[in-house]
């Protein structure tokens, strides 16, 4: 359906894929922060929903040394606590060895103009409040981790992510340098780990619509394949994980987060690869989405809590798309808007009504 208010996608299906109600499901839009769903299902898939990321810091005595996965969930008051751990609280030194991902900082469709759906911080793999700094003369509370995604307008992305390092607990006239090299320095018994579990990572990713672990994420799995893990190389890993997934003849991949509009996904695809994710991990996956009052919907379908609706949303200027399940009703949908001329708000409505009309409708039969 193309009228005024854009193109019109969605599809929903019961427990078995049976197709209840569709329109368009067959058409290639862009989805989004849906794409979100994609990056972690196909995470899931590859590492392995026990997976856990780990982070390791050893100090030679006079200089702290950091390798291995992505820093999830690195901030000032856990920086601070593994130096004071080491008996390292001034290092000369902050060395970064061996990176998983390339130094590739911004994904080369990402559009300028889009820049405020999300931070758009250095993509890198060792990182520190997620690679962003809070504005001149602001705080805020160091141990609230999701502070940042909650007042984002007090935050800019940290131009220089090496420095960033320093200035968490050095302060910002600091001199002292960060060093990159491949070699890694190994002492298992002095060694203390960072670890975060996948499920932790991909929680926080769809609750609150991270784009900057998506992409760190994303990019981590080509490196599973073959170190440095890019976008180059996540897209072919990505979209061969879910080659059988019905629909994927219609999807183009580019990056993980949805941030990029060169990426097209159809709501027959989506609906179906969370059907799968149900069925593979159940309760698992499901309870990693935002429900009603909670995340990215803490101020939509509010009407609707007694379905037990689990779902992600996706927003960019004339694009707003809806993905996941009707728990009480065993059902799975996606709702994709494009080319939309109204505002962000009025699309997400036209989308919670078309979610409703289809309750009501089912409910009837």
């Amino acid at each position: 359906m193309k009228d005024a208010e854009g193109m019109v996608s969605y599809c929903f299906l019961d427990s078995k894929g049976e197709l209840l109600k569709s329109i368009n499901q067959e058409i290639s839009l862009v989805p989004a922060s849906n794409m979100k769903l994609l990056t972690s299902i196909t995470a899931m898939d590859l590492l392995g929903k026990d997976h856990t990321f780990k982070t390791n810091f050893l100090t030679d005595g006079k200089n702290m040394h950091i390798s291995g996965d992505p820093s999830f969930f690195l901030n000032n008051i856990e920086f601070r606590n593994i130096l004071e751990r080491s008996k390292l609280n001034n290092p000369d030194k902050i060395y970064l060895e061996s990176p998983k991902l390339d130094k590739k900082y911004y994904n080369d469709d990402w559009v300028y103009g889009d820049s405020k759906y999300c931070y758009q911080p250095k993509i890198t793999n060792f990182f520190i409040n997620e690679n962003c700094k809070i504005k001149e003369g602001l705080s805020f509370d160091e141990a609230d981790f999701d502070y940042l995604h909650r007042n984002e307008s007090s935050f800019n992305p940290a131009r220089d992510p090496d420095r960033n390092f320093l200035e968490a607990i050095l302060g910002k006239d600091e001199q002292r340098k960060v060093v990159h090299r491949k070699r890694v320095l190994a002492n298992d018994e002095k060694t203390i780990s960072l670890s975060s579990p996948l499920s932790k990572v991909l929680q926080h990713i769809l609750y609150e619509s991270c784009n900057f672990y998506a992409e760190v994420v994303f990019k981590y799995l080509s490196s599973t394949v073959k170190e440095p893990g890019s976008w180059e190389k996540s897209p072919v890993i990505v979209k061969n994980a879910q080659s059988q997934i019905r629909g994927i003849e219609n999807v183009r991949i580019v990056d993980g987060s949805g941030l990029s509009r060169d990426n097209y996904l159809t709501t027959e695809f989506l609906s179906n690869l969370l059907l799968q994710a149900k069925k593979k991990y159940g309760n698992e996956f499901i309870k990693l989405l935002p429900t009603s009052g909670i995340g990215t919907l803490r101020r939509r379908l509010s009407s609707l809590k007694e379905y037990e609706i689990y779902a992600k949303t996706g927003s960019l200027f004339g694009v707003s798309s809806l993905s996941g399940y009707i728990k009480s009703l065993d059902v799975e949908f996606s709702i994709i808007i494009n080319n939309s001329l109204n505002g962000s708000n009025l699309i997400q409505e036209r989308i919670d009504k078309i979610l409703m009309g289809f309750i009501k409708e089912y409910e009837k039969r």
